[in-house]
Parts: structure tokens; C-alpha cells; sequence
């Protein structure tokens, strides 16, 4: 068997216990850390710099639309001949 060089019941009970901060030193903390400073310096800011010129939105459209038209066209080439075909067998 293991023997126990001392108890440890002292530690046990420091790490139940809970911390309690007066609400006027939390305050004093925060201030001191700044962090309060920081929150509001990460809120986004809206440019005009930042918005994306139409120019991006035209290029997606027409990026979908020849290969969709392409297609579009092929079915429709293909479909009468398909009917054709099937008709004078």
C-alpha cells in the first residue's frame, strides 16, 4: 500500500472556496487593463472603400451565364434531333 505523507485537506478547501472581488475593484481592474478601451476600438467601420464596385457583381453574371446558355443551347440543338430520330425508326 501507498502511504500518505500528510493530508492535503487545505488545499481542497482553498480550491472550493470562491473568489470574491468587491464590484469597486473590479472596476479599478478593468479600467487599469484597459479593456474597455479595446472593445470599442474592434467595432467594424462601414467605407465607401469597402464596398464592392458593380464591376464584380456583372463579372459573376456573366461568369454563370455562358456556361448555363451553352448548355441551354446544346439541349436545345440536341432535342428536336433526338425526336427525329426516334420518329423515322
Amino acid at each position: 500500500m501507498v502511504r500518505q505523507r500528510g493530508k492535503k485537506t487545505n488545499t481542497t478547501q482553498k480550491s472550493n472556496e470562491q473568489l470574491v472581488i468587491p464590484e469597486d475593484e473590479q472596476w479599478r481592474l478593468i479600467n487599469e487593463s484597459g479593456l474597455l478601451g479595446k472593445i470599442g476600438d474592434d467595432t467594424p467601420k462601414l467605407s465607401t472603400e469597402e464596398v464592392p464596385p458593380a464591376s464584380d457583381d456583372i463579372f459573376d453574371a456573366v461568369f454563370l451565364i455562358i456556361p448555363f446558355s451553352f448548355l441551354l443551347l446544346i439541349m436545345d440543338m440536341s432535342v428536336p434531333c433526338q425526336s427525329l430520330i426516334y420518329f423515322a425508326v
